[in-house]
């Protein structure tokens, strides 16, 4: 626990190293908003995020994530998660500015690290957010649910046990079919 505590502090003060941002507009900002699909088309069901912080750049509005780590981000994991879209959107919808997202890895290694990557997105990727949530909401109302596992989430989830029991077989399973040989010629 010591140690924790002390790689905590370590990855504290080098951030605090750092001059703060000069105009901060939000810390951890709640926004409902709404979300469009690929044709424009505004669902229903309002998205929720909730940003780190929120800072007016020259360039327009940046929502920086704060992530720790015990290694550093490769590029392909900011540029395939869905959640710097959301918050893209999110700001987007709410303060009617360009948004940008930056995460930044505060790294537990023996020597901490600061890393930070850039996640810009686009209009198409806004409404890919859109079909993606058009889709998770026709499963739920067809009462289709599957497991998505993730290491972060998974170890302190109250349905862990659940939900490792879902797909399970309940009874023997069945003799394997007999394979047909293809004959190819």
């Amino acid at each position: 626990r010591a140690d924790l505590m002390t790689q905590g502090m370590a990855l504290v003060e080098l951030y605090l190293q750092e001059p703060p941002p000069k105009r901060i507009v939000a810390v951890e900002q709640e926004i409902i908003c709404p979300v469009h699909d690929s044709q424009g088309e505004y669902l229903e069901t309002p998205l929720v995020a909730v940003a780190d912080l929120i800072v007016d750049t020259d360039d327009g509005l940046l929502v920086r994530e704060f992530k720790t780590s015990a290694r550093a981000y490769g590029e392909s994991e900011v540029a395939s998660s869905l959640q710097p879209t959301c918050y893209v959107n999110a700001v987007q919808e709410v303060f009617g500015e360009p948004a940008t997202v930056e995460y930044t890895v505060l790294i537990k290694t023996k020597t901490p690290k600061i890393q930070r990557l850039p996640a810009s997105r686009t209009d198409e990727d806004l409404g890919r957010l859109g079909e993606i949530v058009k889709n998770v909401e026709k499963g739920v109302q067809a009462g289709i649910f599957y497991p998505v596992e993730s290491a972060m989430n998974c170890s302190t989830c109250p349905y862990r046990g659940p939900c490792r029991e879902w797909g399970r077989p309940t009874l023997p399973r069945e003799e394997s079919p007999a394979l047909v040989t293809l004959e190819v010629g």
